[in-house]
């Protein structure tokens, strides 16, 4: 996660097994049964959750995920049949 701000939450059974956060802010958690792995960390602020990071002194890559282009969902056809500006796709 980056820049995300999460003021509290319920993670009761979260099963996480690793995870990189870049400038997170994290209030109280319920983390009753939850399975939390290494999570790495840049600039995390939390309170009341008990999650442990391992802090890194600078920015961790992060990956984006791929994003499926219209012709790979198969919904290009249907934007073209529907007149939808060809820039837009």
């Amino acid at each position: 996660m980056s820049n995300v701000t999460i003021g509290r939450g319920d993670w009761e059974g979260t099963i996480l097994q690793q995870g990189k956060w870049n400038n997170v802010q994290l209030g109280p958690v319920n983390l009753e049964g939850a399975q939390i792995g290494a999570i790495d960390g840049y600039r995390v602020g939390y309170f009341g959750s008990g999650l442990k990071f391992r802090e890194s002194p600078q920015p961790l890559q992060i990956d984006k995920p791929p994003v499926p282009t219209l012709e790979e969902l198969g919904l290009a056809q249907f934007w073209k049949e529907n007149d939808f500006p060809q820039e837009q796709y």
